[in-house]
Protein backbone atom coordinates (compact mmCIF):
# COMPACT_ATOMS: atom_id res chain seq x y z
CA UNK A 1 0.00 0.00 0.00
CA UNK A 2 1.26 3.45 -0.87
CA UNK A 3 2.33 5.81 1.92
CA UNK A 4 1.59 8.84 -0.25
CA UNK A 5 -1.41 10.63 1.19
CA UNK A 6 -1.26 14.04 -0.46
CA UNK A 7 0.39 15.55 -3.50
CA UNK A 8 0.83 19.31 -3.83
CA UNK A 9 1.16 20.81 -7.30
CA UNK A 10 2.48 24.36 -7.40
CA UNK A 11 1.37 26.09 -10.57
CA UNK A 12 -2.11 26.15 -12.06
CA UNK A 13 -1.07 26.63 -15.66
CA UNK A 14 -1.36 24.06 -18.43
CA UNK A 15 1.29 21.65 -17.17
CA UNK A 16 0.45 21.95 -13.47
CA UNK A 17 -3.24 21.37 -14.17
CA UNK A 18 -2.52 18.21 -16.15
CA UNK A 19 -0.07 16.90 -13.53
CA UNK A 20 -2.63 17.52 -10.79
CA UNK A 21 -5.34 15.75 -12.76
CA UNK A 22 -3.17 12.71 -13.49
CA UNK A 23 -2.25 12.34 -9.81
CA UNK A 24 -5.86 12.88 -8.68
CA UNK A 25 -7.20 10.44 -11.29
CA UNK A 26 -4.87 7.84 -9.78
CA UNK A 27 -6.58 8.22 -6.43
CA UNK A 28 -4.34 10.72 -4.66
CA UNK A 29 -5.61 13.77 -2.82
CA UNK A 30 -4.15 16.73 -4.68
CA UNK A 31 -3.84 20.36 -3.69
CA UNK A 32 -3.25 22.73 -6.60
CA UNK A 33 -1.66 26.11 -5.88
CA UNK A 34 -2.73 28.98 -8.11
CA UNK A 35 -1.83 32.64 -7.62
CA UNK A 36 -5.36 33.98 -8.03
CA UNK A 37 -8.18 33.33 -5.53
CA UNK A 38 -10.80 33.74 -8.28
CA UNK A 39 -9.09 31.07 -10.35
CA UNK A 40 -9.03 28.72 -7.34
CA UNK A 41 -12.72 29.34 -6.71
CA UNK A 42 -13.60 28.66 -10.35
CA UNK A 43 -11.55 25.45 -10.44
CA UNK A 44 -13.20 24.19 -7.26
CA UNK A 45 -16.76 25.11 -8.27
CA UNK A 46 -16.60 24.23 -11.99
CA UNK A 47 -14.24 21.24 -11.86
CA UNK A 48 -12.21 22.71 -14.71
CA UNK A 49 -9.39 25.18 -15.26
CA UNK A 50 -11.22 27.41 -17.74
CA UNK A 51 -8.15 29.54 -18.41
CA UNK A 52 -5.76 26.78 -19.50
CA UNK A 53 -7.83 23.62 -20.11
CA UNK A 54 -11.54 24.42 -20.38
CA UNK A 55 -12.20 21.08 -22.11
CA UNK A 56 -10.58 18.99 -19.34
CA UNK A 57 -12.93 17.78 -16.60
CA UNK A 58 -10.81 17.68 -13.44
CA UNK A 59 -10.92 14.92 -10.87
CA UNK A 60 -12.90 15.61 -7.72
CA UNK A 61 -9.73 14.74 -5.76
CA UNK A 62 -8.26 18.17 -6.65
CA UNK A 63 -8.66 21.16 -4.41
CA UNK A 64 -7.27 24.45 -5.68
CA UNK A 65 -6.13 27.27 -3.41
CA UNK A 66 -4.13 30.48 -3.56
CA UNK A 67 -2.84 29.78 -0.03
CA UNK A 68 0.61 28.29 -0.55
CA UNK A 69 1.00 27.13 3.05
CA UNK A 70 -2.27 25.19 3.08
CA UNK A 71 -1.44 23.55 -0.26
CA UNK A 72 1.96 22.38 1.04
CA UNK A 73 0.71 21.25 4.46
CA UNK A 74 0.90 17.44 4.91
CA UNK A 75 2.08 16.92 1.32
CA UNK A 76 4.27 13.87 0.78
CA UNK A 77 5.19 14.96 -2.76
CA UNK A 78 5.49 18.54 -3.99
CA UNK A 79 5.57 19.08 -7.75
CA UNK A 80 6.80 22.53 -8.74
CA UNK A 81 5.31 23.41 -12.13
CA UNK A 82 5.64 27.18 -11.97
CA UNK A 83 7.13 29.38 -14.67
CA UNK A 84 10.92 29.17 -14.64
CA UNK A 85 11.27 32.88 -13.84
CA UNK A 86 9.71 32.42 -10.39
CA UNK A 87 11.05 28.94 -9.58
CA UNK A 88 13.78 30.06 -7.17
CA UNK A 89 11.43 32.46 -5.41
CA UNK A 90 8.91 29.64 -4.89
CA UNK A 91 11.57 27.30 -3.51
CA UNK A 92 12.66 29.98 -1.02
CA UNK A 93 9.05 30.60 0.01
CA UNK A 94 8.18 26.96 0.59
CA UNK A 95 11.43 25.88 2.27
CA UNK A 96 10.28 26.71 5.82
CA UNK A 97 6.87 25.10 5.17
CA UNK A 98 8.10 21.70 4.02
CA UNK A 99 7.53 18.89 6.45
CA UNK A 100 10.18 16.22 6.97
CA UNK A 101 10.23 13.44 4.43
CA UNK A 102 8.44 15.34 1.67
CA UNK A 103 9.82 14.83 -1.80
CA UNK A 104 10.19 17.91 -4.01
CA UNK A 105 10.21 17.46 -7.76
CA UNK A 106 10.94 20.25 -10.20
CA UNK A 107 8.68 20.11 -13.25
CA UNK A 108 9.84 23.54 -14.36
CA UNK A 109 11.78 23.93 -17.56
CA UNK A 110 13.93 26.85 -18.48
CA UNK A 111 17.37 28.40 -18.40
CA UNK A 112 18.43 31.23 -16.16
CA UNK A 113 20.62 33.70 -18.01
CA UNK A 114 22.63 35.14 -15.10
CA UNK A 115 24.38 32.98 -14.18
CA UNK A 116 23.74 30.71 -17.15
CA UNK A 117 22.34 27.49 -15.67
CA UNK A 118 19.24 25.38 -15.54
CA UNK A 119 16.57 25.81 -12.92
CA UNK A 120 16.62 22.17 -11.92
CA UNK A 121 19.24 22.51 -9.17
CA UNK A 122 17.52 23.67 -5.98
Amino acid sequence: MSTIKKIAVLGGGSFGTVLANIAASNGYDVSLWVRDSDQALRINSEGANAIYHPELQLSSNIEASENLESVIKNANIILIATPSLIFENIVKRISPMIEGGAHIISCTKGIKSDPFRSYSGC
